[in-house]
């Protein structure tokens, strides 16, 4: 996650009181910057996080309490998560990268094509 430093500065530190164990402090984070009036945040900075596999050994509890904080301070909050997911602007940049890692590449590249029609249409590809 990139956090430009006057976008900490008119948000605020991530929530560590609430959010303490790993989760969720970075959501709550990019709904209080997508809600600010004025903030400098470029709101695509904060457009995904990655899960780590420490994150899904640990106590699910954790994960649980941060959802329900999440819930009672943005009501809409998995809403939005789900209309960005459908939407998902990172695809372009997704698909340049893993083109440009095949290309660079010096392994043979398999093509895998599916035929399927409208959005669930796709194209991918992997050197092995």
């Amino acid at each position: 996650m990139y956090i430009r430093r006057d976008c900490l500065r008119d948000v605020g530190l991530f929530d560590a009181d609430a959010f303490g164990q790993g989760y969720g402090e970075e959501n709550d984070f990019c709904m209080r910057a997508a809600g600010a009036a004025g903030a400098t945040c470029w709101p695509r900075t904060c457009s995904s996080t990655m899960r780590r596999r420490q994150f899904r050994t640990t106590n699910q509890g954790f994960a649980r309490d941060a959802m329900r904080t999440l819930r009672a301070r943005y009501p809409d909050y998995e809403r939005l998560v789900r209309r960005h997911a459908l939407s998902d602007p990172a695809k372009p940049y997704r698909f340049a990268v893993s083109a440009r890692s095949m290309k660079t590449s010096r392994k043979p590249v398999i093509l895998a094509v599916s035929h399927a029609l409208g959005e669930a249409g796709s194209i991918s590809g992997r050197a092995i």
